[in-house]
């Protein structure tokens, strides 16, 4: 149906309808990779659907945005009620990134600027190489089977 403007002014029409009050917000993170990116894009859908602060619909969303030798980088997008609610939102999914990761045993990785310069070791990097080479061998039902094996059999008395 078309209206003439001249039309529209004269019968005083009152637009009843605002615009959509909620926001969208989105984080990047780095972590080494230790663990397969779907094991680390798991551990951000929990976290995404612990946070209280962050809307349901529509589904907040974790996505791999870069992968290379030094980070697996993700973009975590969702939305809040308004933009008041932001930044209280970041900061308790932040919290929860950080408190998931190391439940999990994710290491954050350096920025990209610090890793194209130098080569930089964050702590805990070689302990976490080291479970992550374990883990890495137990995934092979054969070498898993042959490392209980090994270790009744070599323990010490």
């Amino acid at each position: 149906m078309v209206l003439p403007n001249s039309g529209l002014a004269k019968a005083q029409l009152t637009n009843l309808n605002s615009p959509s009050r909620n926001n969208g917000v989105k984080l990047r993170v780095r972590f080494v990779p230790t663990v397969a990116p779907s094991g680390i894009t798991e551990t951000m859908r929990t976290v995404l659907q612990s946070s209280n602060s962050i809307m349901r619909a529509p589904t907040p969303t974790a996505e791999i945005r870069s992968l290379d030798a030094y980070a697996v980088e993700f973009e975590l997008s969702f939305r809040v009620r308004d933009f008041a609610a932001a930044a209280t939102a970041r900061h308790e999914v932040y919290d929860l990134i950080y408190r998931h990761a190391r439940a999990a045993g994710l290491v954050l990785a350096p920025p990209k600027e610090a890793a194209a310069g130098v080569a930089l070791q964050p702590q805990g990097t070689v302990a976490a190489s080291r479970a992550t080479a374990l883990r890495l061998i137990d995934a092979v039902p054969l070498s898993r089977r042959s490392r209980r094996r090994k270790s009744k059999h070599w323990r010490r008395p």
